[in-house]
């Protein structure tokens, strides 16, 4: 009797550890290979796994000029999304919306495409642009760092947390620009310059929708901000000088 309690335990931890390696290899990093047909999202054969990303999965576009297209048979969802790749190109398709449950870390290449796209964690967004006539919601905090210049460009994309816009390198002023793209800023989300010598430049038809503040809370410069604004929020400068300028017109806040 005790033995054949011993051999039902080993079994049944056998199949607990089984159960587990399954799960960690089926649902986890998911990278880009374009070893498939080199485009689609739902071929697996483009995938390291060899399936299409789950809901589940941390899926990584890391492989350099990757033209990745989010089509109509794949899965709404994932739990998080790198795109580091040079030139990399991630298209989501007119009438399809891919959500980022997790976070996104942009440092490269281009999230474009007539679908929507969303991210419900934080975004650290370090290099590459947000392109394509979709909607973009960033329901977490949005954190633009490093030194090169990123653009929103012909997207409708609104935040719904904190922006923290921060750039120390002292000999490049433009950080995002802004091109016949419409921003939104609701609620209590805040907009914040962390330090001197950045800038947000709008250009061709764009406008900013806000609700919620623009601030300026570090550094003892300038800070600028160039767009059309509309909307009930706030304007503030705790450090510095914020300068807001719409259409040739300045304003500035210290």
């Amino acid at each position: 009797m005790v033995a054949l309690l011993a051999r039902r335990v080993a079994m049944a931890f056998f199949v607990v550890l089984v159960g587990s390696v399954f799960t960690a290899s089926a649902f986890g990093q998911v990278t880009w290979t374009g070893s498939g047909d080199g485009v689609s999202w739902s071929d697996g054969a483009n995938w390291s796994t060899g399936l299409p990303p789950s809901s589940m999965d941390n899926v990584v576009i890391d492989l350099a000029n990757a033209t990745v297209q989010y089509d109509a048979t794949a899965c709404c969802d994932i739990d998080g999304l790198t795109v580091s790749g040079s030139g990399a190109q991630l298209e989501v398709v007119s009438g399809m919306r891919l959500d980022v449950r997790g976070n996104l870390a942009f440092s490269a290449g281009t999230i474009t495409g007539a679908g929507d796209f969303n991210v419900d964690g934080t975004v650290s967004w370090t290099g590459g642009d947000f392109r394509g006539s979709g909607l973009s919601d960033f329901f977490g905090n949005v954190d633009v760092t490093g030194f090169g210049l990123r653009r929103i460009v012909d997207r409708t994309v609104s935040f719904y947390g904190n922006v923290n816009v921060t750039n120390t390198n002292l000999n490049f002023d433009l950080i995002v620009r802004q091109e016949n793209a419409n921003i939104s800023i609701y609620n209590s989300a805040v907009f914040s310059f962390l330090t001197d010598r950045t800038a947000w430049l709008a250009s061709g038809s764009t406008e900013l929708y806000l609700e919620g503040t623009i601030q300026k809370t570090g550094g003892t410069g300038s800070s600028v901000f160039t767009t059309a604004i509309s909307g009930f929020g706030l304007l503030c400068a705790t450090s510095g000088t914020l300068q807001i300028s719409v259409l040739g017109a300045a304003n500035a806040f210290s």
